[in-house]
This record gives C-alpha cells, structure tokens and sequence, in this order.
C-alpha cells in the first residue's frame, strides 16, 4: 500500500465512526421508504426476526445457561462438561427461535395480505355457449350463470393504512440495517484473519469504537450464523410439512441414494452370503453364466462384473419406481394436510421437529469442518474466527477436542 494511501486512511480514521453511522442511517433509510410504500404486510421479515433471535439468545445464554440441570439428566450425566454446557446454549438457541418464530409468525399472519372472494362474470353470446368473462363496469348479467362456476380470490390491493406504513417501514429499516452490519461484520472478521490486521489495519482495528465491535463479532459472529441456520430450517419445516419433507427429500437425496446403493449391493461381500441380499448375488452370478458363452473370450470374472453392473441396473429402476410411488404417497398427504386445519398443524409441528434435528446436524458438520481447518493448520480459526468465549461454536470446538481429536491422531499415526 502506497504512503499515500495509508496518510488518505489516517486522515479519516477519526470520522470514520461518523461515516459507517451514516452509511447505514442513509441504507436504513432507504429501506424505511421502500417499506412505508408497501405498508407492513408486504415486506420480508427475515432479518428483522433474526436480529431479534440473536439478541435475545445473547440476553438469555448468559441468564440461563449455567442453571439449565443438563447434567443431573441420566442420558446426559456421563458426558463431559463441554459437551453438557454445548447442550445447554443448543437448547436455549432452539428455545428462542421456536418462540420469537412463533409470536413473529402470527404478528405475520395478522399483517398477511387479505383476499377477497369475487364472483365470475359470465354472458350468454348470440351462439347460445357460457363464456367465462371480466365483467365490464356496470354491466349486469344474467344470475343463472353466477354459481355455475366457482369464485376467485384475489389478493386484496387497498393502499396500506398509516399505521401499516410507519410499522413497515420500521422493519424494512431494520432490515436493511441488519444486512447492512451482518455484511460489515463478516468482512471485519475475514480481515482480522489476514496481514492486514496488524498491518495497514492496525490503526482501524485499533480505534475504541471498532475493537469493541470486533470483539463482540469473535464472540457471536458464527455463533449468529448457526443460530440463523437452525431458525431457516424451523421455518422451512414450518413450511413444507412432515410429508412435504419427506416427498423433497426423496426426491432429491432418495434418488442420488437410490442410484448409489443399487450398483454397491452387487458387488458387496453381502452379495455373496444368504438372506435378501443373497439374492442379488444369484442374480449377478446368473447374468454372468448368461454371457459366459458368448463373452467367454473375456473370462469369467468380467462376465461375473458385467452381470452385477446389469444387477445393477435392474436395482436401479427399482429403487426409482418405489422412490416414485412414495413420493406420489407424501405428496398426496400433504395435499390432505394442507387441507385439513388440524392435521396441518400436527404435520408442521412434526416435520419442525424433524428439521430442528437436521439442523442440529448441519450445525455439527460445519463445526466439523470448521474444526478441521483449524487442526491441521489450514486456517487459524480459533482465536482468528472466533474468541475463547464464543458460546456455541467455542463449545462444538471443544467437543471435538474430547472426542474426536484422540480418533484424528491415531489415524494420522497409521497413515504415518
């Protein structure tokens, strides 16, 4: 970086707080205006609720998290102390995001666009046939026509009230803010981890202002981020439902599976002992005797594997066909699901469950990962990423450290 450059970044350092201020007041208000035009039902509330999870999960982690008796439950007594307060800050993360989910969605569906039902307008022509039509402004046709047909809804597009523009531009400038600052915070974070941070950033980070908020984001920052990944998956379960889950889930990772699974069985060592999967053992072992007359040139084991690859094949149209029928099943109960009031509620209070789990998940193998890079040198996550007192990932971390990290140097000692 040239002495310019550097004499240019010194000038402004003492008005740069005036500056981010302003920069985010301008976008704030910006999204004030665009959500005072559309009014409060016509908005996304997604980072105005996860700002409001992260905050309350920051209030209540402190308050809660040391009395919340993980420990004293039989399941959970045996294991370490890191892993029970992980536990702990999992089960308060997941507490607070169902709730403000909850309370945020009904505040949502109050404000939801109403629709209003019109009746469709139909004419008899000089041909004597019922043509569905607009009806022109102050036109009357004939009633016998009016309940052969049935009625449409249609979004309801009266302007919004007052009281609707100031709430949602309100949000929408929390909104903004809030993308504003998660876009900010993870370019300090990234470039805390590089040269530049004790280099031509030694001056910026070290500003009262800025080393406050960098602090506070290697305590949260990736805590926030596993914290959103949980409240999209509770709301994309909320969404799809138990049977819509399970039709997305075949549909997707069933068929990839499907596949995978039907060329491993034939050539598995279970193939070749008795039971079901014996079975596909026969069956490769007689597309082999098959071809070994007029293939025998190539010898007996390539016919074997050619009659597993056939084996194979027929598994997979299998699979498939079944993978089909049960997705044609779920998607058929999630219509009757959606339907049903009651039913619709159990199927999105158990696919929530469901996708809680697999957000769990998610969060774990991220760690994993995260873990990994940080074990082996790759990346300086510890310290670099995240601070000591971080609540969620800090933890994970030393999870891993209890459990995994023994497993990771046995294995590097047998691969020397």
């Amino acid at each position: 970086m040239g002495l310019n450059s550097i004499l240019a970044i010194q000038a402004i350092l003492p008005y740069l707080h005036w500056i981010a201020i302003g920069v985010i007041g301008v976008i704030a208000l910006i999204g004030f205006i665009v959500g005072a035009v559309k009014g409060v039902r016509r908005i996304g509330w997604g980072a105005f609720v996860w700002a409001g999870v992260c905050a309350l999960f920051v209030l209540l982690n402190k308050l809660l998290a040391a009395k919340i008796p993980v420990g004293s439950l039989g399941v959970f007594s045996q294991l370490t102390p890191e892993t029970q307060a992980l536990i702990s800050s999992a089960l308060i993360a997941v507490g607070v995001t169902l709730a403000l989910l909850i309370v945020f969605g009904i505040l949502r569906a109050i404000a939801r666009p109403k629709k209003r039902v019109t009746e469709n307008n139909y004419y008899q022509n000089t041909y004597g046939d019922n043509r569905r039509e607009l009806s022109p402004l102050g036109e009357e046709y004939d009633d016998d026509y009016e309940d052969d047909y049935p009625r449409d809804e249609v979004v309801d597009k009266s302007k919004p009230c007052a009281f609707s523009r100031i709430l949602g531009g309100l949000i929408s400038a929390v909104n903004a803010a809030v993308v504003t600052a998660t876009l900010v915070g993870l370019a300090l974070l990234i470039l805390g981890m590089t040269p530049l941070y004790g280099g031509a950033l030694k001056d910026f980070y070290a500003l009262a202002w800025v080393d406050f908020l960098y602090a506070f984001l290697k305590t949260y920052g990736v805590d926030f981020l596993l914290i959103g990944i949980i409240a999209l998956y509770i709301r994309r379960g909320w969404r799809v439902g138990l049977f819509g889950g399970l039709r997305c889930i075949l549909a997707t990772l069933g068929r990839a599976a499907a596949v995978g699974l039907a060329f491993y069985l034939p050539f598995s060592a279970s193939a070749t002992g008795g039971g079901v999967l014996g079975v596909v053992g026969k069956v490769s072992a007689f597309f082999g005797g098959l071809l070994e007359s007029p293939l025998g040139a190539l010898g007996a084991k390539v016919c074997l594997v050619i009659g597993q690859i056939i084996t194979g094949i027929i598994l997979v149209v299998i699979f498939l066909l079944l993978i089909w029928l049960f997705v044609w099943i779920f998607d058929r109960l999630a219509d009757v699901s959606a339907e049903a009031g009651a039913l619709g509620v159990i199927d999105g209070i158990l696919a929530v469950i469901v996708y809680i789990a697999l957000a769990l998940v998610v969060c774990a193998l991220i760690g994993a990962v995260l873990y990994l890079l940080d074990y082996y040198g790759l990346v300086a996550l510890r310290g670099g990423l995240f601070a000591e007192n971080s609540q969620i990932v800090e933890r994970i971390f030393d999870v891993y450290d209890a459990y995994l990290s023994g497993w990771l140097e046995t294995l590097a000692a047998k691969l020397g």
